[in-house]
């Protein structure tokens, strides 16, 4: 019986291993809540905490009561894939974002990297491209409101443009910019809309220039956050915010019908 019991206890421990992390735990906004208080009660950041709640277009504005999904503290869940007939570890690399070096040193238990077979299972880790573009994202956030300033000066913090904005944060993490939203918009690689993902610039088209062609017609630049919302600054009296593309609660889907193209400068 003392056998078995351990028996059973050694196979709990062993499943535990290997399960997924717990579902994220659920908060209920009180009265006088914010969200730095909330993401700094619970130990994670900002952006952690907006990128756990897509609903969320404005981290001013919450009310008692509302549901929010809490992000484990400090957690950054490794994926799992389980291998296909024809898989090779380029392919699963290339396909998630990663390099062959990345997949092998998150997966030890593979001596030959010629040799993976269907039906087993590997972890894939966070790609670096994520961990850029979720830092510079939670910079940008810690600037909300931050006034905007058309023609701001370059590489200080007090004041922003569209343009500044992204130079700047995109500079504190290693990756130079141009010094308006024209020249950023010939950096970096094309992006189809659908294959967008966070960290991308998105460049906009204005009503007031109707007349402008080629790269001329660019005329704003938005970080992508994913889930269809953007991180920007945009107009006097309101400064750093974050918007919707489509369904916005202030524009509806002006920028969606605004938009021009999509570049990826993070790899």
């Amino acid at each position: 019986m003392k056998r078995a019991l351990a028996g059973a206890l050694i196979w709990l421990f062993a499943l535990g291993g290997v399960a997924r992390a717990a579902a994220p735990a659920s908060y209920a906004v009180r009265p006088g809540d914010t969200m730095g208080q909330i993401a700094w009660r619970h130990g994670v950041t900002i952006g952690e905490l907006v990128r756990a709640n897509p609903q969320i277009t404005d981290i001013t504005r919450i009310y008692p009561g509302q549901p929010l999904t809490l992000p484990a503290a400090g957690a950054r869940e490794a994926s799992r894939y389980t291998v296909k007939p024809g898989d090779t570890l380029g392919q699963i690399a290339w396909q998630n974002g990663l390099t062959i070096a990345d997949l092998a040193a998150a997966n030890p238990q593979i001596r030959d990297i010629g040799l993976i077979y269907p039906g087993q299972r590997l972890s894939l880790p966070e790609p670096a491209w994520k961990r850029t573009a979720d830092s510079i994202i939670d910079m940008g956030l810690t600037y909300w409101g931050t006034p905007y300033v058309y023609g701001a000066q370059r590489f200080q913090d007090r004041s922003f443009d569209c343009s500044s904005f992204v130079q700047y944060l995109y500079d504190k993490h290693g990756i130079a910019l141009g010094w308006n939203s024209r020249e950023q918009a010939v950096q970096g690689e094309w992006v189809h809309f659908d294959q967008m993902r966070p960290g991308d610039l998105l460049f906009f088209w204005d009503d007031r220039f109707p007349d402008e062609e080629g790269i001329s017609r660019v005329r704003h630049v938005a970080i992508y956050m994913g889930d269809g919302r953007i991180l920007h600054t945009y107009e006097e009296g309101v400064g750093v915010t974050m918007a919707t593309l489509r369904d916005d609660p202030e524009k509806g889907d002006y920028w969606y019908t605004h938009f021009l193209f999509a570049k990826r400068v993070i790899h």
